[in-house]
């Protein structure tokens, strides 16, 4: 089954928010737009697209702020970075109803690929359709008690199957 791209954006947008000038994440991150880490960006499409020369420049020119455009044009950047972390992390990937994916590719957006690993008991439920245990498994995380709503919102997605 194939991404609901335009349901899982705007699930992003709906958990990450917009900010257009930049602003510390609740772990301490410094990030713009729809959640897009500032520290940790070295891409050169990134760069190219803000017609900078340099990771410096690019972040004196976060400071400044951002159009909408540039957080949408972030958002489709680290949008398919955390597709790929998902096709890599979970091997059933595509076998997922469209709600399931959009919850990983959320969860991969927030977490990052590294971070996201470290969900051991999560990911073999997920690998073995076991939801409910997958359901917990997202509750016994730092990362729920960081993002509250949002773990919620997603636990119960995963549980379910269906948009919430």
């Amino acid at each position: 089954m194939h991404t609901n791209i335009k349901f899982t954006k705007d699930l992003i947008k709906k958990n990450e928010g917009i900010r257009l000038i930049p602003y510390y994440d609740t772990v301490q991150k410094l990030t713009i737009g729809y959640g897009f880490n500032i520290e940790e960006t070295t891409n050169e499409a990134v760069i190219e697209h803000f017609n900078v020369d340099s990771m410096d420049k690019l972040k004196q020119k976060f400071k400044k702020g951002i159009a909408i455009k540039d957080a949408e044009f972030l958002l489709d950047f680290s949008y398919k970075n955390a597709v790929d972390d998902c096709e890599t992390i979970f091997m059933n990937f595509y076998a997922l109803d469209y709600v399931r994916q959009a919850v990983l590719i959320d969860m991969a957006f927030n977490l990052g690929r590294f971070r996201l690993r470290k969900f051991v008991k999560f990911i073999r439920a997920m690998h073995e359709y076991d939801y409910q245990s997958a359901y917990f498994e997202m509750f016994d995380s730092k990362w729920a008690v960081q993002v509250k709503g949002r773990a919620i919102r997603n636990a119960y997605m995963i549980l379910l199957g269906e948009e919430y």
